[in-house]
């Protein structure tokens, strides 16, 4: 019997990806674990492997298409099994960019734009106004292609768009624009930032913490290729040594309650030219400082190249994002849900430090921030978590 490849949830704050292309055709041979098309959440790009061996048999959603997790998008049997009762009616690639039309549409007033909600939710989040557009569709119907035509408005090349403004005398000048298309993947990343800064109520606590340890560790662990050890290895081992002490902030929640987890993921964010990505460095609990490094880098590496898998992404419980090879000294992060708390980490630079004695020294030190949902963690819970990894950068590394 013919298996059914359906799209799994590859986000946890998101049940839609996009099918970016296909790599296998109709009548081609697969086995288990080759890549089957390529898929992009808000967070990465990464091949959808196949979990059955076979033919393929139909592909059931277009390129470049908006995908629901649980959708069946392909069809994997034994060649010359497809029959009539195995397969759902074939549809054009029309029907696949523009298909489910609201049943409601002829009812709605001559000014509404036909269109699928699957168009309706990517015109969405592309900031696009549907009645500007012009259907090329059965019926005028507004197909995913209509999204990208140059008759839509703003054309993309840089200096096509242009707005004019009226100098003193009354004449009027070109003014140039530029147009920055963002990729599909930045567009859900912005929305679920923006979703978490309007759902989760945020609240921010800083402080100071000394780095002579830290320094001097990550000059005496130098890798064998003489590498000084990165700063996000150092903080992510912190952090991950501190979090057993304190459950609550290792957990997410859902739903109005809040769930501990047994396992501490730590991501870190890592910028990949106009992209951010959030690799995880899973267990890292359990890994001494060289295990954690040379995860890091290798994952670093990874996404430098575009080739973050979905396990490298999944499953996070704590983020950590550093700032410090820029002039910053602090900044505030946002929290990625269902995930409760995210540590920001600004630049090590050197400030007095006046002791009990009223002595002081010059010394390294770098400013923490830390991000909170009120909701899973008070201001009491929070300050205890940077009060344990200052104590543990200072005097325990």
């Amino acid at each position: 019997m013919a298996k059914e490849i359906t799209m799994p949830r590859l986000a946890q704050t998101s049940e839609e990806v996009r099918l970016v292309r296909w790599h296998v055709t109709v009548g081609d041979p697969v086995k288990k674990g080759d890549p089957l098309c390529e898929v992009e959440n808000d967070k990465t790009t990464m091949d959808l492997e196949s979990f059955a061996e076979g033919t393929v048999l139909k592909l059931l959603v277009a390129a470049d298409s908006e995908v629901t997790a649980g959708t069946i998008i392909a069809l994997i049997g034994e060649p010359g099994e497809m029959t009539a009762d195995v397969l759902p009616p074939q549809r054009t690639e029309e029907d696949s960019q523009g298909d489910a039309v609201d049943a409601s549409s002829s009812d709605r007033p001559a000014e509404t734009a036909k269109a699928s909600r699957l168009v309706r939710h990517l015109a969405e989040k592309r900031g696009i106004d549907l009645t500007s557009v012009r259907g090329t569709g059965p019926a005028g119907i507004i197909v995913m292609k209509d999204l990208d035509a140059p008759s839509r408005g703003v054309p993309v090349s840089s200096h096509d768009a242009a707005s004019r403004t009226e100098a003193p005398d009354g004449t009027t000048s070109q003014a140039e624009l530029t147009r920055i298309p963002l990729s599909d993947q930045q567009l859900l990343l912005g929305r679920l930032l923006a979703e978490s800064k309007t759902r989760i109520p945020h609240y921010y606590l800083e402080s100071t913490v000394l780095c002579d340890r830290l320094m001097d560790l990550r000059q005496r662990k130098r890798t064998r290729d003489g590498d000084k050890l990165a700063v996000d290895t150092l903080f992510i081992f912190a952090v991950a040594s501190v979090l057993p002490r304190l459950p609550r902030i290792n957990s997410s929640f859902h739903e109005g309650s809040l769930h501990t987890s047994e396992e501490i993921n730590i991501a870190f964010a890592t910028s990949v030219h106009d992209e951010l990505r959030a690799p995880v460095v899973r267990a890292a609990d359990k890994k001494n400082l060289e295990e954690i490094d040379r995860e890091v880098k290798w994952l670093t590496a990874k996404a430098r190249n575009n080739k973050l898998e979905r396990v490298d992404n999944a499953d996070a419980t704590f983020t950590i994002s550093n700032l410090g090879m820029y002039p910053i000294n602090s900044f505030q992060a946002i929290i990625t849900p269902p995930q409760v708390a995210v540590l920001a980490i600004g630049r090590i630079r050197k400030i007095m430090d006046i002791d009990d004695n009223n002595s002081f020294r010059i010394r390294p030190a770098c400013t923490v921030s830390g991000s909170f949902d009120h909701r899973a963690v008070n201001g009491a819970q929070g300050a205890e978590f940077l009060q344990a990894l200052k104590r543990f950068v200072e005097e325990e590394m």
